[in-house]
C-alpha cells in the first residue's frame, strides 16, 4: 500500500491581484530532467552492531536544478533507503493519531511525537505565473505503528506551512517500513498532491533540508567506512533519479562546538539563553546571580539539545521564580562520546 498525500489542511488562496502583479516575472517550467545533489550526516558517527544499533540523528540535504538553472521537474514520489544495519526506534515514541493531525495539523500532535524539522524551497508555476516560495515550518511526526508480515511499519505525518508570497498549509502522508535485516528501513512519501495541487499548476522542489533527531539507530559501518543512503525521486513525467548520499562512519573524535548568547528581559519570563550546537549534545548550565561583588550559583540544570539553534529557558531557582537582578550563565556541551565543548559565559539582567 502506497502512502497517499492528504488534501491540503488549508486551501491556498491566490488572489487575482497577485497574479496580475507577478505576471511580469512569468516563466515556463523547463521539462528538462533535474540535476540532483544530495548529502547526508549521521550524528554521532559512532557505529553500533547488528544486535545493538546506536541511536543517531540523521540529516539529509538535497538541491535540484534543471538545465541552465531552469525549473526542475515536479516530483510525485520520494523513497529513502537507509543504510544496511540501520533500524528504527519508533516503538518507544508515542503516536500522533490521524484524526487529531487531520483536524489541527501540527498543533494536534504532542511534542514528544515529533521526529524532526526541516525546510524546503520550491517554485509554483501556473500558466505564465512563476512564484518562488519557501517553508516557514516543516515538521515530521510519528503516526501509528503496526505489525506486518515481515516486521513493523509506521505512518508519518509531514506538515508544511508557507506564508509568502501566498499562504498555504499542506500535509503529506508517509510511511517507514522495517525490512528484513540486514536491509535498513525504507521511508516513502507520496508527493502527488504537492507536485500537482488541486488548485492547478505545478510545484517543483528546488532545495530541501531535513534533520531527524529521533527514530533511527545505526549499525556497523558500510563499505569504505561510510554509510550509504539511497534515494529514489519519481517525477510526474515518469522518469526517476536514484542518487546516493554517503555519511562518515567511525569513532567520534570531534568535540561539539557551542555558541551562546542572552538578552536582558523581564524576571517574570525567566532566563532565556540562545544556543547553537554543531552536533546533538547535553548542555550543562550553571546560572549565577550577582550578590554584591560576588557571583552566587542559583541553579544548575542540564538540557539535551539537538544540533542547530535552540533556546534554553530557566524560570525558577530553589523552587521560586527568578528574582530581578544581574545574572550570568556558564555553559558547556558534552556529546555522546564524552567530548566537551569550550565553556561559554553570557551575562544579562532581569528586571
Amino acid at each position: 500500500m502506497h502512502p497517499r498525500a492528504r488534501r491540503p489542511i488549508a486551501k491556498a488562496r491566490i488572489l487575482a491581484a497577485v497574479l496580475v502583479a507577478t505576471a511580469a516575472v512569468a516563466a515556463t517550467a523547463d521539462a528538462a530532467r533535474a540535476a540532483v545533489t544530495v548529502s547526508a550526516t549521521v550524528t554521532p558517527a559512532t557505529p553500533g552492531t547488528a544486535g545493538a544499533p546506536n541511536p543517531v540523528a540523521v540529516g539529509l540535504r538535497a538541491t535540484l536544478t534543471g538545465r541552465s538553472n531552469a525549473t526542475p521537474r515536479p516530483i510525485r514520489g520520494l523513497q529513502i533507503s537507509l543504510p544496511d544495519g540501520f533500524a528504527t526506534t519508533l516503538a518507544s515514541i508515542p503516536s500522533c493519531l490521524e484524526p487529531r493531525f487531520a483536524a489541527r495539523g501540527a498543533a494536534g500532535c504532542p511534542p514528544q511525537t515529533r521526529l524532526g524539522v526541516g525546510s524546503a524551497s520550491f517554485v509554483y508555476v501556473a500558466g505564465g505565473l512563476r512564484l518562488n516560495a519557501s517553508t516557514d515550518e516543516l515538521m515530521l511526526f510519528h503516526g501509528e505503528r503496526r505489525r506486518t508480515t515481515i516486521g513493523h511499519e509506521s505512518t508519518l505525518h509531514l506538515y508544511a506551512r508557507v506564508t509568502k508570497p501566498i499562504h498555504y498549509v499542506f500535509s503529506i502522508a508517509g510511511r517507514i517500513d522495517d525490512r528484513q535485516p540486514p536491509l535498513g528501513p525504507l521511508v516513502s512519501f507520496d508527493l502527488g498532491d504537492v507536485a500537482n495541487p488541486p488548485e492547478g499548476g505545478t510545484v517543483s522542489v528546488t532545495r530541501a533540508a531535513f534533520d531527524v533527531d529521533r527514530g533511527f539507530a545505526a549499525g556497523p559501518c558500510g563499505a569504505g567506512g561510510r554509510w550509504a543512503f539511497g534515494l529514489r525521486l519519481q517525477y510526474v513525467s515518469g522518469a526517476a533519479d536514484t542518487p546516493v548520499a554517503h555519511a562518515a562512519c567511525g569513532p567520534d573524535a570531534t568535540a561539539p562546538v557551542l555558541r551562546a548568547s542572552a538578552r536582558s528581559g523581564r524576571a517574570a519570563l525567566g532566563a532565556r539563553l540562545a544556543v547553537r550546537l554543531s552536533e546533538p549534545a547535553r548542555i550543562v548550565v550553571a546560572l549565577q546571580r550577582r550578590a554584591g561583588t560576588r557571583w552566587r550559583t542559583a541553579r544548575r540544570v542540564r538540557f539535551d539539545v539537538p544540533e542547530g539553534f535552540g533556546v534554553l529557558r530557566i524560570r525558577r531557582a530553589r523552587g521560586r521564580p527568578l528574582p530581578p537582578g544581574r545574572y550570568r550563565a556558564r555553559l558547556q556541551a558534552f556529546d555522546a562520546a564524552g567530548h566537551r565543548s569550550t565553556k561559554r559565559i553570557v551575562t544579562f539582567r532581569l528586571r
